[in-house]
């Protein structure tokens, strides 16, 4: 009888230290050359512990694009008691068209990384800035979750990733354009607005209006006319007595306060910064993979998961 499957999608965190070996990957050569062993990796340990026969799929260097894309050229393969994993990896990373009319992965802020001669190093760097400037990103992550969800309705899915949860958020509020243009910013709610995105609100703004409160409007006007930065909070309960005279006075914009990376987040199973090779060596190695002992906290974290029946929140 076939065994069920284990079916593992992610970046090079995911992919076996034996796939490394065999590629001469130089970050796990010089682990190798200190340790003078290829340990498993978690997605070894876990099938081994299940008996679920593993098929790892994971591409070294990949983008979210990269990783999704190798689930849909594999779900065919999929059946309905096959348990598959998803490693997300890092926002900045992203695709460009090479020469030869393929998709290639840039990862940002590298030494050399691979670009088609069309693409220059300073604009690779420019979209990964952007790419970790606004959480909207995110959005794409929980899309696919989303989609993979909906085809696959029948099996156990589980995501997670090695990037810190930590939000960067953008203080970028007020663009050239938008000061020309005397725009206000309007936020839909603000009560439960994340820390974070309240203070960039804050910080970048010269004054703040509540909708829900009196002001006067002849006032505000003189202060957009004098080129100060204002936003407008709480349009979602705002009387019309007071929307409608904002809406029809300003050139207005209607600013996301949603932290994406933390609501994606809320589809993964708990994040924990597991051991890296640059600890486990004391930082004879240094790389931020997860080392053997990682590897092991995180197969143990997903045997738990899986053998209490928990599921990732969603």
């Amino acid at each position: 009888m076939n065994k069920n499957k284990l079916h593992i999608f992610g970046d090079s965190f995911s992919q076996t230290f034996k796939s490394h070996k065999e590629s001469n990957s130089s970050w796990f050569l010089n682990y190798y050359n200190h340790t003078n062993e290829v340990p498993e990796n978690f997605s070894e340990i876990l099938s081994n512990h299940l008996n679920y026969e593993l098929v790892n799929h994971s591409i070294g260097g990949s983008s979210n694009y990269t990783i999704f894309d190798t689930f849909l050229k594999n779900v065919d393969m999929i059946n309905e008691n096959d348990i598959i994993i998803f490693g997300w990896t890092a926002i900045n990373r992203f695709r460009i068209a090479s020469n030869t009319n393929n998709f290639i992965d840039i990862l940002p802020f590298t030494s050399n990384p691979k670009q088609n001669d069309d693409v220059s190093l300073i604009t690779t760097h420019e979209i990964a800035i952007n790419r970790d400037s606004y959480s909207i990103w995110w959005k794409e992550i929980e899309n696919f979750v989303k989609i993979i969800k909906l085809i696959l309705k029948n099996n156990q899915i589980f995501h997670w990733t090695w990037e810190s949860p930590k939000t960067n958020v953008s203080y970028n509020i007020w663009s050239e354009d938008s000061m020309e243009r005397k725009i206000v910013m309007i936020a839909e709610t603000w009560k439960n607005v994340d820390m974070d995105v309240k203070n960039a609100i804050t910080s970048s703004c010269d004054y703040i209006f509540d909708l829900t409160k009196d002001f006067s409007i002849e006032e505000v006007r003189k202060l957009n006319n004098e080129g100060k930065k204002i936003f407008f909070i709480n349009r979602e309960i705002a009387p019309l007595s007071i929307l409608g005279p904002v809406c029809s006075n300003f050139n207005y914009t209607i600013y996301n306060t949603t932290n994406h990376k933390k609501e994606c987040y809320r589809n993964f199973i708990p994040y924990f910064k597991y051991e890296t090779i640059k600890e486990e060596t004391n930082g004879a190695v240094v790389d931020i993979h997860y080392g053997k002992y990682g590897h092991q906290e995180l197969a143990k974290t997903f045997i738990e998961i899986i053998e209490t029946n928990k599921k990732p929140i969603i």
